[in-house]
């Protein structure tokens, strides 16, 4: 994760390393839609908000949370950061 990059951005990243087809709508906050196993799952997250490192590692956090229960990551794995 760099320092500059959006909660959006890490999301984006997290589901591109996991090969999961994604797409981005966005309003007041960023819809990421994802399909895996031919269900769509969505995650909302800010747009920017670059300066809160807080919100850019929950959101790593809880994607992977997501991708683990979904089965697409190995639920053995690291659950820290990369």
């Amino acid at each position: 994760m760099k320092a500059k990059d959006s909660p959006l951005e890490v999301v984006c990243r997290e589901l591109e390393e996991a090969g999961v087809p994604y797409r981005v709508v966005c309003r007041r906050h960023a819809k990421v839609w994802f399909t895996v196993d031919g269900r769509d799952h969505c995650y909302v997250t800010t747009v920017n908000g670059k300066k809160a490192n807080r919100a850019r590692r929950n959101c790593q956090a809880d994607i992977r949370r997501l991708l683990r229960q979904l089965g697409v990551l190995d639920p053995g794995g690291p659950a820290g950061i990369r």
